[in-house]
Formats: structure tokens, sequence, C-alpha cells
């Protein structure tokens, strides 16, 4: 019995690890929604259906699906945060603007995704400012201490980094002094695509064009060495041919941006219904691909917007965190139907994949952030997809065009 019991144990000893089901990481990056904004009214989440304005409680008001475009820059940040008190939204939004949210019947789709897979409502952006410095955290773990959007000659440019028009800048702060200077918006600084070229795996971004609104958030274009290398014309690819592409090819790890009229970026002219059926569009092709049951899917949004939020974001440095945004994680091995509470950051999904693929840490921030393994379960009978349908989304009155709020607010 005792030579049998230790010849169980020897095999026990001798069986290989348990092979990680997940061979593919996608990451989808939409725009400037904050968590109590999006899931205030989840059950089970920490949420929150009022806010405070100054000393004064006021119960959160029913968003709309369009706009509208709220300051959400660095300054506009800490006003917010107030020193983590989380009462000063009313400052730079009249009337009470920021202070709305959403109920399930508004996005019905986001919701049932929620209910069926993964909601994060502990999960924090990653830097006080706008899109511009989020967006090369999701690439980056890092933003070369820019810490908000790229201004020209006193307008908003159209494109934010190496492509920009001579004299952008973007604002830098000195994390010892906290010292403004500005840059071009062009930097060199490790990426995990370069992790990934090193071990030999495959990625893709795939994002708006030059000529098409939401190349400001194509942020490989700020990395010189892969704006000015061979992967420029290979690996940064239009976003419309994903659903195409996935059907017989997908990258070890993938970056989606949309355009801008499908980003959910709150405007007067865009609508949120439209950008909710693109998610369900871009989850139904991967869900309706040969990848699915080796996917792992994490849907967030960049920055909060300007929109309330009541948790005061924690400090793990200089930068940030940033004010809480939503997490939507989708796959066949996560704990299905749960709310998960661990403090975790856009940095998170870095490390997530650098978890998955035995990599190094880029930084600091994702060397120390959560994995987000205990979302998972990968024993478990994988989940089967659940294809939902995009809503007919009402019919919006078209107002006069115009640019989208400037997040840089420093007003340098």
């Amino acid at each position: 019995m005792r030579r049998i019991l230790a010849f169980l144990l020897l095999l026990a000893i001798r069986a290989p690890a348990q092979t990680m089901p997940i061979q593919h990481v996608v990451i989808i990056i939409k725009e400037n929604r904050s968590f109590d904004h999006m899931f205030g009214t989840f059950p089970g989440a920490n949420g929150a259906t009022t806010g405070m304005a100054g000393s004064k409680r006021i119960h959160l008001g029913h968003a709309k699906l369009t706009g509208p475009d709220l300051r959400h820059g660095w300054n506009s940040s800490e006003e917010a945060i107030d020193q983590g008190k989380m009462d000063g939204f009313y400052r730079y939004a009249p009337h009470y603007e920021a202070y709305v949210q959403f109920l399930k019947t508004d996005i019905p789709k986001y919701w049932l995704y929620a209910q069926n897979f993964v909601l994060a409502d502990n999960f924090f952006s990653s830097i006080y400012g706008g899109s511009f410095p989020n967006h090369v955290y999701f690439a980056a773990a890092d933003s070369d201490e820019m810490t908000d959007n790229p201004v020209g000659d006193g307008h908003r440019p159209a494109r934010w980094g190496c492509d920009s028009s001579r004299g952008t800048k973007a604002p830098t702060r000195d994390p010892s002094t906290g010292q403004i200077s500005h840059i071009f918006p062009c930097v060199n600084i490790p990426t995990l695509p370069d992790e990934l070229n090193a071990a030999g795996l495959t990625w893709r971004y795939y994002t708006a064009t030059s000529t098409q609104y939401g190349y400001v958030w194509s942020v490989l274009d700020a990395i010189n060495h892969i704006r000015y290398g061979d992967q420029w014309s290979t690996n940064v690819v239009p976003v419309n041919n994903f659903t195409t592409d996935v059907q017989s090819q997908l990258a070890d790890v993938t970056w989606i941006t949309p355009l801008g009229e499908v980003s959910d970026h709150p405007e007067p002219n865009l609508s949120l219904c439209v950008g909710e059926g693109w998610s369900v569009q871009i989850i139904n092709a991967i869900m309706n691909s040969p990848f699915w049951n080796s996917t792992a899917i994490f849907l967030t949004w960049d920055d909060y917007g300007g929109y309330y939020d009541h948790v005061p974001p924690p400090t793990v440095d200089f930068y940030g965190l940033g004010i809480r945004v939503p997490l939507l994680v989708i796959s066949p091995y996560v704990k299905a139907g749960t709310v998960q509470h661990g403090l975790s950051s856009a940095t998170s999904l870095l490390r997530f994949a650098e978890k998955v693929f035995n990599l190094p840490a880029l930084t600091q921030r994702d060397k120390t952030a959560n994995n987000l393994m205990d979302m998972f379960n990968f024993n478990q009978q994988p989940l089967a997809p659940l294809l939902l349908t995009p809503r007919k989304c009402p019919q919006i009155k078209k107002l006069p065009a115009g640019p989208m709020l400037d997040d840089n607010d420093d007003g340098d």
C-alpha cells in the first residue's frame, strides 16, 4: 500500500502543469465613462445613485444616450477627486451634468455581459489625465510623464503622436516637483508589443486610419520606434478589418480601439446605443470564430470622461490611479455572473498578458498590478458564447459639427 501511495505521489510530482487554455488576449478600449455613470445601479456592485456636489448630496439623474463631452484632464480630475472627498465634479460641469447615470434599459447589452460574465467594480484608469496618456498606459504601463492630451497652436490637433503637426505639444509633469513642461508627443519607451516581439509572439493593434475620426486613439503612433518601424504597416491594422480577420487569424495579444462614431465618446451627435452595438459586433465575431475557447476579452473605457464616481482612487504613485471606470471580462473561463471587487487598473490587463505568456513587467506599475487571474477558473467547463443582437437605435437630431472638448485643461 505504501508503495502504491509513493508511486501515485511520484506521478503527481512528475505530472505536467495544467496547460493555460488562454492563448489570445483581446483588449477593447472605449471612451470616457465612469463606473457609477454606467453601472452604478448594477446589483451586487459598489455603485451609487447619489453624489456629493460640495456639501450638497444630490440624486444622480438619468443619463442621455448622447453627450455632453465634459472636461476630464488632469486639473479637472484633481478638482473632482478633491483629496478623496469625490465632491468636486460640479466645478467644471454646469447644471450638474456630471451627476447622471444609465439604467439597465439604457445599456442592455453591456448589462447582459456583466450578468453572464464578470464585471469588475474596483477597476481604475491609469492616470488623472484624459485619453492620450491613459491610452499610452494600455500599451506601455507608462506615459513617459505625459499627463494630458496634446495641443497644437491654440486648437485641438487631429493627430496625437509622431504624426502630429509641427508645434504640437503634450504637457509633462515631473513626479518629484510637479513642474509642468512640454514635449512633442513622440516618445521612445518600452511597450508590450516590444516584449511580444522579443518572445516570438504576435500582436495586432486594430484602430482608425489616419483619415478617420478616432486616429487620435491610435496610440502606437506616439511610440517612435513602432511608428517608424517595419511593423507599423503590418501590425497596426484598420479596425474595420477585425471582424473578417478574426474568422481565420487572431494574434496572441490584440488591442482594438473603435472609430469615433462607435467609441461611446459622449457627444451630442453620437449615441451610446450605436457604440454598444459595435461592441456587440466585435464580441460576436470573436465568439463565432475558431478562437473563442482560447480567448480572454477585456472591454473597458479609457477614462471617466468627467462623469461622477464615488470611490476615491488609490494613490500608487504621483500620476494615479485615475478615477474608476468599468471593466467587463468575457471568456469561456471566467467565473460567470460575478462582480469582482479586487483592486485593479488598466495596467492589470498588461500584467494578465505577461502572466499568460510568461513575460517580464515593463514598469513598476504592471509589476505590482493585480493580474486578474482570480476572475478565472481554468478547470471549469468552458462557457458557451453569448451571441447578442445589436439594438435598433433611436434617431438622434444631428447638431452642427464641432470639436470634442480639449481634455488638456491645465490652462497653460
